[in-house]
């Protein structure tokens, strides 16, 4: 995904590791990028980015996450979302792994 694909504040969702598996980027800065797996922790419904409110929406049992931490911030959620790891090279960002993370 080039730099320029995203404006500040907007996401767009990515694959990771395979193609089962969906996650958003975001861009929260000039060169300041957040990843996620963009499954819930409850029940695996789609998490939807509000980033001027700082959270990750989970509609389907209004749950949220903390757009920094990932960590469960309302509803049924208890495990924060899986964080992916990126990297930027030559104006690209790339995924380079995923960090598994406890409540």
């Amino acid at each position: 995904i080039r730099e320029d694909d995203i404006e500040i504040g907007g996401a767009m969702v990515f694959h990771y590791p395979d193609e089962d598996t969906p996650c958003l980027l975001v861009r929260t800065g000039e060169r300041a990028y957040l990843a996620y797996e963009q499954q819930c922790t409850h029940l695996a419904c789609p998490v939807i980015p509000r980033v001027a409110e700082g959270r990750l929406d989970c509609p389907c049992h209004e749950g949220a996450f903390d757009l920094a931490t990932g960590r469960p911030t309302a509803g049924p959620p208890r495990r924060p979302l899986p964080r992916v790891i990126v990297e930027i090279r030559e104006g690209r960002v790339w995924a380079v792994g995923v960090e598994k993370r406890e409540a």
